[in-house]
């Protein structure tokens, strides 16, 4: 049965403000390059709990419906890391013993029981592409981006932290002849940022945003804007996240998300570089819907 034009609207909205949202509070990309490197280099490891919970969402692989929780086990060496997933996961994407392999533009995602993997690019043209092929055209508006220092935090994986309040609210409008919608977007993301020398600000820890040029399509300006704001914390690591979204499709349609993160565990240690590619022979396949 074919979905109504006002039902694939909405839904291809709110898909564009949460590809928006995730990666503007926090964004893994990842992405493995074939090339020749050392076997083993100098690095980090340590464990990422991650939850999200939302009345909207399907249920997830732990957790009843709207819910969804993991825990990685992570290894960072340079511009790469590696996310073992050892409970939990999200439905449809990843359970555990999968691993995610991560760097700064794509996540790619490998189910080494079936030797398959697929690639995540989370830049919002995606979102952009997708409304274009219904002949619809969207664009943001009313944007507001706002940080505060909220002083010091909590001692997080032994790090002592400052904690900052980054929000970021806009509004997205598409035309599609003779439908037209509009929905308001509201992000609210609390971070514990720490120094940790040596530890580069990776994807998975990142602390001020998501960089412009990763994030294209209708969301770029946005999320400069985003970085310009989040640059007061510096180049310090996030080592726990709070966020609650909020987006409202009309009167009385209003869906909220709360997600969190934290790091424990943390210590430097040699890695293998072989952990951070693709396994020969393993079969890309499309993402799932």
């Amino acid at each position: 049965m074919e979905l109504a034009p006002r039902v694939v609207v909405t839904r291809s909205l709110r898909l564009a403000a949460s590809i928006a949202l995730l990666a503007l509070s926090r964004s893994p990309g990842i992405g493995a390059q074939n090339v020749a490197m050392p076997k083993t280099v100098p690095g980090f490891s340590y464990t990422l709990r991650v939850a999200s919970s939302s009345p909207a969402a399907p249920p997830g692989v732990t957790g009843g419906a709207g819910s969804s929780s993991y825990v990685g086990q992570v290894i960072w060496a340079g511009a790469h890391g590696r996310v073992d997933i050892v409970e939990g996961g999200v439905d449809k994407l990843f359970s555990k013993g999968d691993y995610l392999i991560v760097d700064t533009s794509h996540v790619t995602v490998v189910h080494p029981a079936q030797r398959e993997y697929f690639v995540v690019v989370l830049n919002g043209d995606s979102a952009s592409r997708r409304l274009a092929a219904l002949g619809a055209a969207a664009k943001l508006s009313d944007d507001k981006v706002r940080i505060e220092s909220l002083g010091p935090g909590d001692t997080v994986a032994g790090i002592p932290t400052q904690r900052f309040r980054l929000t970021v609210a806009f509004n997205m409008s598409i035309d599609a002849g003779v439908i037209q919608q509009r929905l308001g977007t509201e992000s609210v993301t609390e971070y514990w940022v720490g120094t940790v020398p040596g530890l580069p600000n990776n994807p998975l820890l990142r602390s001020n945003g998501l960089g412009g040029s990763a994030l294209t399509g209708m969301f770029k300006t946005l999320a400069a804007r985003v970085d310009s704001a989040a640059a007061k914390m510096g180049s310090a690591i996030a080592l726990r996240t709070a966020a609650t979204t909020r987006v409202v499709l009309g009167p009385g349609q209003v869906i909220e998300t709360e997600q969190s993160s934290v790091v424990s565990d943390l210590k430097q240690t040699g890695i293998d570089q072989s952990l951070l590619m693709i396994p020969a022979g393993f079969k890309k396949i499309a993402m799932p819907n």
